[in-house]
């Protein structure tokens, strides 16, 4: 099911925010991976992970978990050497990916895989933990960053 999650995110944001977006034709995000490298050669970035799932709701008489929280990220990365206009293009970018949640444009809400005879379905999320950063790089640059937290709950059917 991480992988379903990363993907479904992943394309999602491909459409609203990505190169392919007809929603916003102005600032548009270069890549959207659904990991985090180590180095990144473009200025408008997106990584998403999955870092941890943990079991909750555990039914009495039951053995095994009836679902998971996992704890998903998505990192906006954007280079630029002007702090005022690259605080602001991030704060473009975070606005609409919040928006693209809240509206639940990408249908992750009800997103499922079935496996082996296991259904484990997403039943909500929420959108939390704005953590910004920058910082300096070289050749006179400066890196904008803002990691989102997203609580992903999703049940179990055994």
């Amino acid at each position: 099911m991480r992988k379903k999650i990363l993907d479904n995110i992943a394309v999602g944001l491909e459409h609203e925010i990505g190169m392919s977006s007809t929603v916003y034709p102005d600032l548009k995000i270069e890549d959207i991976q659904t990991r985090l490298p180590e180095t990144n050669t473009v200025n408008y970035f997106v990584g998403i992970t999955v870092e941890r799932a943990n079991s909750n709701q555990v039914e009495i008489g039951k053995f095994h978990p009836a679902g998971k929280l996992y704890d998903a990220f998505v990192v906006i990365f954007i280079k630029n050497a002007d702090y005022d206009l690259g605080q602001t293009e991030l704060d473009t970018i975070v606005r609409r990916i919040t928006k693209y949640f809240a509206k639940d444009t990408g249908h992750l809400a009800g997103e499922q895989q079935v496996a082996d005879s296991v259904t484990e379905r997403v039943i909500s999320y929420n959108v939390s933990d704005f953590n910004y950063i920058f910082g300096e790089m070289g050749n006179s640059q400066m890196a904008h960053v803002c990691a989102i937290r997203i609580g992903i709950r999703t049940e179990i059917i055994i």
